[in-house]
Formats: structure tokens, sequence, C-alpha cells
């Protein structure tokens, strides 16, 4: 295997420049709703794009990546044959380069605080790569635990959690701290689900009160891709320790984190969507990312808790669901 810091040569610095602009192209079309029209009507015309050099600009950086492709008339667009799997991974493009972008670019600049992550759209990023990947997996798990009332830590859209308590046909709590997240949230509930009952809090989880009413009932909680918020292990312990005083009749907790590689260094750049960017962007908060073994010696020494199932994903890659139940 080559060692660290001899691989560079081997790398086309002309495309990882232009495959660098691709990304962000990729991420606002998905955030102008470029996606969602082709999806839905199949073709594309200019005033479907809309306006300005930009977008058109966006269109010619599609069309290079094979992600669209000119329609028989030479004027309109439909869906190239990188198309289907770019629809399937574009929440990760959009993620990373819109909904952090101000993270990483002010994580340069030397400033005391940096800018904070777009709430919303990070909220629309993640549900829908949850959607593509991680939600099937998940509603299974929590089948199986015959769930009552459900808590979702960081429920961003709320689009899971709907999805979740109207198949099972049980009420639920979302938590999260973005108001706009919850905004959202409450309009796709109206929108969506007249067979369950919901409650959204904006808050930090760990600001709520013990025994707070509006959690009466909860015993089965979810949080997704935000349990390293609460590290190192001496806090997530602090977390288990607080979370049947909040929720009394918790049993269940259901964690699904992205873990930190272990892959070698010269063979990092060949790992999956989204490791990399993921643990960038941590570094860049100053936010450490586990590993998997540090996770499992955590959840092993906290008082009051056993793992009970663990469950890899392939995509997120590194990627584990951690069933923790109380003893």
């Amino acid at each position: 295997m080559d060692r660290l810091g001899e691989t560079s040569w081997r790398i086309d610095f002309t495309e990882v420049f232009n495959y660098g602009v691709l990304c962000h192209a990729l991420a606002t079309a998905d955030n102008l709703g470029l996606f969602d029209k082709m999806s839905d009507k199949g073709v594309l015309s200019e005033d479907d794009l809309g306006e300005g050099l930009f977008v058109k600009e966006i269109a010619s950086l599609l069309l290079a990546a094979a992600i669209f492709k000119m329609g028989i008339d030479n004027a309109s667009y439909v869906a190239g044959p990188a198309f289907g799997e770019a629809m399937s991974l574009k929440g990760f493009f959009t993620w990373l380069f819109l909904g952090s972008g101000h993270v990483l670019v002010e994580a340069t600049t030397g400033l005391d605080e940096a800018s904070p992550r777009m709430g919303d759209v990070i909220g629309k990023a993640t549900a829908d790569f949850g959607r593509n990947f991680i939600d099937e997996l998940l509603l299974e798990v929590v089948r199986q635990r015959s769930a009552t009332k459900l808590l979702d830590i960081g429920c961003g859209d709320g689009s899971r959690l709907v999805k979740f308590a109207t198949e099972l046909g049980v009420s639920a709590v979302g938590v999260d701290l973005s108001p706009k997240a919850i905004d959202v949230a409450l309009a796709r509930e109206v929108r969506t689900s007249d067979s369950s009952e919901f409650t959204w809090i904006c808050s930090d989880v760990l600001s709520l009160k013990s025994r707070d009413p509006r959690l009466e009932g909860v015993d089965v909680a979810l949080m997704s891709l935000m349990a390293h918020d609460l590290w190192p292990e001496s806090n997530f312990h602090s977390f288990l320790d607080k979370l049947p005083h909040i929720a009394p009749s918790i049993r269940t907790l259901i964690i699904t984190e992205t873990v930190r590689s272990t892959a070698d260094p010269a063979a990092f750049l060949k790992e999956g969507i989204p490791t990399v960017g993921y643990e960038y962007l941590h570094s860049a908060m100053d936010q450490y990312i586990p590993t998997e073994l540090q996770w499992l010696s955590t959840i092993d020494s906290a008082p009051g808790w056993v793992l009970a199932e663990a469950k890899r994903i392939e995509i997120p890659s590194n990627t584990v669901v951690m069933v923790l139940e109380r003893t």
C-alpha cells in the first residue's frame, strides 16, 4: 500500500477543481428544485430553469456530468444517464455545500465565531438522504420495539417522524433547536397526517425539565446523526442519565450515527459518501467524530443502559444504527 503523501501524483487536479464546482452546482440545483421538477415532469424548458446566467451555467454543468441531457428539440433538458444516482445522493451535496458552507468558509478566516449552519436547508437535505437510505431500516427497527409514543431528538423538518408515526399509528413528539425546522414540521403534519397526534418542541432536549408533561408516555426515542453533539463520553453518559428523568416511560433509544473512518490515510479519499466531508466539516467546527469502537465502549460503560442491537448501513458510509435498552 502507498505510504501517506505518495498518492498525489495520481490525482488530476484539474478534475478535482472542476468537480468541486460541480458539487456546488449540484447542491444549488437541488435547492432550486430542479431535480424535483425533472423527476415530476420528465423534461425542463428554459422557463422551468428560470432566468439568469447562473442557473444556465448550473444546467451546463449538469449536462457535462450526464445528469441532464438535451431534449430532442435541442432546447429543453431531459434526465441523463446519471440522473437517477444524482437524484438519490443530492441531499449529501446540499447538506455540505449549501447548508454548511458558511462554516467551512469562516473556519479559515480566524473569526471567533463561525456563522450558524442553515438549519432549514440542512433539515431538508438530511431528510432527503434519510428517505433514500436510512428510514426503511429505521422504521423496521422501531416497529420491532412496539412503540406507543415516539420521540425524535433532532427531528429536523419532521418528515421522518410524521411518516413513522402515521404508519405505526402512534403519537409522537419532535424536538429540534431550529425554529425554521419546527415551522416546516408543523406545516408537514397538517398536510400529511390526520391519524396521529403530534407535539413539536423548539428546544435543546437537555434543556427540558424532568417529567415534562409533553413527553409523558414516550417509550421509544430516535436520535439520528446528532449523537456526536453529546461527545465526549462524560456528556453522553449525562444525557443517558437525564433522559429517563425527562421521559420516565422511555425504554428504548435508537441512535443512528456516522462514525469516524479507521481507513489507512492513503485510502481515505476512497471512502464512500459522506465520510470525508462529514469528518472535514465537523473538524471545522472543532467537533470530534468518535469511532464505532469508541461508541460501543461508551455505551457498554453507561449505567442503566445496554446495547441490544447494532446494524451497519451501506449509505451513508460508516454509519451504524445502535439500539439501546434500559436495564
